[in-house]
């Protein structure tokens, strides 16, 4: 995991080395990733954003962008 704070930003950023998942295809499946759009829906609603990244055998990185607040 990294945190980093630049240019009026908060980048979270977590990875893992796990079996990993078409997000095309998941993304676009609101029964197979109810949880991933929720999250995603919640963050664009509190002015963040939010990145993922994946594909099978390689693992997934979620990057969290929000506005520094303060």
């Amino acid at each position: 995991m990294t945190f980093e704070q630049a240019n009026g930003q908060i980048r979270i950023a977590v990875s893992d080395e796990g079996k990993g998942f078409d997000t095309v295809v998941v993304m676009n499946a609101s029964g197979i990733a109810h949880g991933l759009l929720d999250i995603r829906q919640y963050l664009e609603l509190t002015g963040c954003g939010v990145e993922i990244s994946s594909s099978p055998g390689n693992g997934t990185r979620v990057i969290i962008h929000a506005p520094k607040l303060g």
